[in-house]
């Protein structure tokens, strides 16, 4: 099972660092995004492991802004062309920090069958506060 994280980050090179070194092993490829408005020379001085990409197409990403569904969509398309034999690819935050071991999130996409997991909501949603969310579509 192959799987590629495709990560984007724009602080805390460290952290990101931990991140990685966290998932690393044989059978894990990583493409990694860092925000055009950041260093990028300070995450690659940071992070050292095998199978690391640094996505070439970056964006400024702005919170909540298209930018950053633009900098998923880079990611990914680089991602397939450098590791086209991933199985799952997963999209993470540099803040981000898994919660299970790499052997047991091999376990569980071992065991997945093929199926892919996203969550969704309609909008308005009564977790979101103002509008239930419709600004982030009239906005």
């Amino acid at each position: 099972m192959k799987l590629t994280y495709i990560i984007l980050a724009h602080r805390l090179p460290a952290q990101l660092a931990r991140l990685v070194n966290a998932l690393a092993d044989e059978n894990v490829n990583f493409a990694i995004h860092i925000d055009r408005k950041a260093d990028e020379v300070a995450f690659r001085k940071a992070v050292e492991a095998n199978g690391i990409y640094w996505v070439n197409d970056r964006v400024d990403i702005y919170w909540g802004g298209f930018s950053q569904v633009q900098a998923t969509f880079n990611s990914l398309e680089e991602a397939m062309s450098q590791f086209p034999q991933t199985d799952y690819f997963i999209y993470l935050s540099g803040q981000d920090f898994p919660i299970k071991s790499k052997l047991q999130l091999h376990l569980f996409f071992n065991h997945t069958d093929g199926k892919s997991f996203m969550e969704y909501f309609p909008l308005p949603h009564e977790s979101w506060s103002g509008n239930g969310g419709l600004g982030r579509i009239t906005n």
